[in-house]
């Protein structure tokens, strides 16, 4: 008689608890670490040729900010993000680094924040490449520009954001976005006590 055992073992749990532990742990650590998080919906409108191939050529999505303040004005952002389209056949999920930049040295009002980032896995099909996958990798470019309301540790942002993704698979990939957003000031920052 042939014994199954259904891809249970002892050792890949094991492996696996312990990866969930490092990155809890990492979580936990970059949340101490942060002067404030932010985490939203997104709501971006697709710019260049998708926008014709589609009926509606709105993405929606999410995204989860880390800003960890350097001075009183100014904050370097960490941000995991996921954005979708057509029915949520395409889309993408990228890494950003960014720096938050406020104009009147305050630490509130107006601000710019270029970001850079890396987008991890991506499809599109209907711009497939020659395989036919439409899948996707590439760098990712933002620039964000709003107002950020309040003086304490909870801010709320407006801001518009142009991101544009750099392929060779399925061209490129522009958005125009609106984000309000709220922060959450969960860390003890050094400017924030």
């Amino acid at each position: 008689m042939k014994a199954y055992n259904f891809g249970i073992s002892k050792k890949p749990k094991k492996v696996k608890s312990m990866r969930h532990i490092i990155t809890l742990f990492m979580i936990c650590l970059l949340t101490i670490i942060a002067g404030k998080s932010f985490a939203q919906l997104d709501v971006a409108l697709l710019l260049g040729e998708r926008s014709k191939s589609l009926d509606l050529p709105i993405a929606f999505g999410g995204f989860l900010k880390l800003g960890v303040p350097i001075s009183l004005a100014d904050e370097i952002s960490v941000e995991a993000s996921n954005l979708t389209w057509g029915e949520g056949e395409a889309g993408y999920f990228v890494g950003k680094l960014g720096y938050v930049h406020t104009l009147n040295r305050e630490g509130y009002g107006w601000f710019i924040e270029p970001q850079l980032g890396y987008a991890f896995v991506g499809s599109d099909p209907l711009f497939s490449d020659n395989n036919g996958t439409g899948d996707f990798k590439g760098v990712i470019g933002s620039m964000s520009a709003g107002y950020r309301f309040g003086q304490d540790r909870a801010k709320w942002d407006l801001s518009l954001r142009y991101e544009n993704v750099f392929t060779n698979n399925v061209g490129r990939i522009s958005i125009l976005g609106l984000r309000f957003t709220r922060s959450f000031g969960i860390g003890r920052g050094k400017y924030y006590e």
